[in-house]
């Protein structure tokens, strides 16, 4: 099945389900949604993706983890649940500014992720 862009319409801050008032398919059928009184409170839209492709790992976990240069300790480290940020850590992702690292990475658990990360950046430290 392939990727399909949908229109999300809700008041508020979309933040539970009970605040979508309507999922439709093209940007006039949400026109005509948001236009079907003489006055209207504001909606807003947002656009996702139905029957999105994701990367899909069932013994491992996908993990954010922060480092600075230098430092054995991450400054942060977070379990992932977003789809693009699933599939940086499926690619094994680095992104660097300066002496701040974000790694992403799957692995069985924290410890794993943290090693994995302090592995990965040593190694690309090697190479400069």
């Amino acid at each position: 099945m392939s990727e399909i862009d949908v229109f999300v319409v809700y008041y508020g801050e979309y933040a539970h389900v009970d605040d979508i008032e309507g999922i439709f398919e093209t940007r006039e059928q949400v026109e005509e949604f948001r236009k079907r009184f003489a006055k209207n409170k504001k909606l807003n839209v947002t656009t996702k993706k139905m029957n999105p492709r994701f990367f899909s790992d069932p013994l491992r976990i996908p993990f954010l983890v922060c480092l600075r240069d230098g430092e054995l300790r991450p400054s942060g480290i977070i379990q992932l649940t977003g789809i693009d940020e699933c599939a940086k850590a499926g690619r094994g992702e680095v992104e660097r500014e300066e002496d701040f690292w974000q790694v992403y990475v799957m692995a069985e658990n924290k410890n794993a992720a943290i090693q994995y990360a302090l592995n990965k950046r040593e190694a690309l430290s090697l190479k400069e």
